[in-house]
């Protein structure tokens, strides 16, 4: 009789620990910080796509340009820079000239979006890192699962505070 007693008022106390903990946990804050990080994680990986493509386009104009800055220092010597014969070569210069021209500016183009998009790497790296900072629940899964446990605890308190001692007439 004195047993099933204690053993529910020890049920009691150690359901009522676990609520403790698990109502420390803000739930629906934690899903939506969760949330919040996927969002931004998703904008710093496209930041750093755009990154990475505007630093591949400048290495590669810089190539094209430095390859036609060859060709246009060579044609300064009436000198072809492929056969190394000596011809007219005003027009091809002048070409080279205006492709160098166009390398430059889109050089600066590009230059001025790798600048917005490392601008946009470090924002969205510092707002992960609050939003990181902030998680204490990082599983979205393990969330529904202390969601889940606390209604269940709820429950089995209430079972237990209204139970009767079977053992007593």
């Amino acid at each position: 009789v004195t047993k099933w007693k204690t053993d529910t008022i020890a049920e009691i106390a150690t359901i009522n620990e676990k609520l403790e903990k698990v109502e420390e946990v803000d739930i629906d804050g934690q899903q939506k910080l969760n949330n919040e990080m996927v969002a931004i994680s998703a904008e710093l990986k496209d930041a750093r796509i755009v990154q990475k493509d505007a630093e591949t386009k400048i290495t590669s104009f810089m190539r094209k340009k430095k390859k036609t800055e060859n060709e246009y220092t060579s044609l300064l010597s009436d000198e072809c820079p492929y056969c190394k014969q000596y011809e007219d070569t005003k027009d091809k210069m002048q070409e080279c000239q205006d492709d160098i021209d166009e390398f430059i500016k889109e050089i600066e183009s590009l230059g001025s979006q790798l600048e917005k998009a490392d601008v946009s790497v470090a924002d969205y790296t510092t707002q992960l890192e609050e939003v990181k900072s902030k998680i204490t629940v990082s599983n979205v899964d393990e969330l529904i699962q202390i969601k889940s446990e606390s209604s269940l605890y709820h429950q089995k308190l209430d079972t237990l505070k209204g139970a009767i001692n079977p053992f007593v007439e």
